[in-house]
């Protein structure tokens, strides 16, 4: 899994072209993203549709496109081969979790999906099956962490462990409870602001993941300022042995097996 930071992932419309005119073309789609030189990345894409023109003929190609340093492509490579491993697929977060919606048979067309990660808060929409947009709330896991290290005078390391465990109730502390209301309230604006701007999509669901997902007050106070329902994305994920508390951390690396 390339991480987010070292790639830049797009969602993009271009004219109906051949592989070889998309290989030629796709680099300067990134143009306005890429600060180095062009050559010094790879590109490639996955067709999420493909639209007519009035004649019925394909007109245009609907893409997620992603452009990734080779560099960081060659460290990867690097990393694996030492380990005696080799790299067989390199994708970035999106377009694994867009393996697992469009492949999977219970998840519904139109959801949200919400990642609870240590950093920041995502909401990941998508329309008709097919990745939309992403909003990115900055505030992750990491505040409860610094919250529970001040209430009780330890380190972070020891603050992370109080807050998986839920020692001595430290997720339910009052600035914990504090962060919680504030993930929820943005998460509803996001909501909101998804809905206002796009009325001919109806937003059915959505799915959590990410270890923000195991903590219950937590999950309470973004249900209680979404409109939607909020379940696990174990729902649409393969059958596994392993239970919810291992799905729900894994589902990109489930997604880029798919793909």
């Amino acid at each position: 899994m390339i991480p987010p930071g070292s790639c830049i992932t797009r969602r993009m419309q271009v004219p109906m072209m051949t592989e070889k005119e998309l290989a030629l073309n796709l680099p300067f789609e990134f143009r306005d993203y890429i600060t180095q030189g062009k050559d010094k990345y790879a590109y490639d894409y996955a067709v999420l549709s493909v639209q007519t023109g009035e004649d019925g003929k394909p007109a245009s190609l609907d893409l997620l496109a992603v452009a990734a340093p080779k560099e960081t492509l060659a460290d990867f490579t690097e990393m694996f081969n030492r380990c005696g491993f080799r790299l067989r697929r390199a994708l970035p977060p999106l377009a694994a979790l867009q393996n697992l919606m469009m492949k999977s048979k219970e998840a519904m067309a139109n959801c949200c999906v919400i990642d609870f990660s240590h950093a920041v808060t995502q909401l990941h929409y998508f329309a008709q099956g097919t990745y939309d947009v992403t909003r990115t709330i900055d505030i992750g896991g990491r505040d409860v962490t610094l919250a529970i290290a001040t209430q009780f005078g330890i380190d972070q390391h020891m603050a992370g462990e109080y807050k998986h465990a839920n020692y001595n109730s430290a997720q339910v502390i009052e600035r914990s409870l504090q962060i919680y209301e504030s993930i929820g309230v943005e998460a509803g604006r996001a909501m909101n602001f998804y809905n206002f701007n796009n009325p001919e999509v109806t937003i059915d669901v959505a799915y959590y993941c990410g270890g923000g997902s195991k903590i219950p007050a937590l999950m309470d106070a973004v249900a209680r300022h979404i409109s939607i329902p909020l379940q696990s994305i174990e729902q649409v994920m393969p059958s596994s042995a392993a239970g919810e508390d291992q799905r729900t951390l894994c589902p990109l690396a489930v997604g880029a097996t798919m793909a």
